[in-house]
């Protein structure tokens, strides 16, 4: 099976997808130049909070495994 294929089939999750990002480009282009905006800045704040999250658990674990006793000498 190759990639044609596979894009090929209606219920595959890459035409979900771009299904999907059609619906969405089409109602964006409805909004006004604030509204647009608006989003940008949601979807900005929106990857930062991911990227401070995940450093976060990140340094976390790293503290809790440097906690644990080393499991081979039991």
């Amino acid at each position: 099976m190759n990639a044609i294929d596979h894009d090929s089939n209606p219920g595959s999750l890459s035409s979900q997808v771009r299904t999907a990002f059609r619906r969405g480009m089409a109602s964006f282009s409805g909004l006004s130049f604030y509204e647009r905006f608006e989003h940008a800045v949601i979807l900005v704040l929106t990857v930062l909070i991911v990227l401070v999250v995940a450093s976060a658990t990140w340094h976390l674990a790293q503290v809790v495994g440097s906690l644990m006793p080393e499991r081979a000498r039991l």
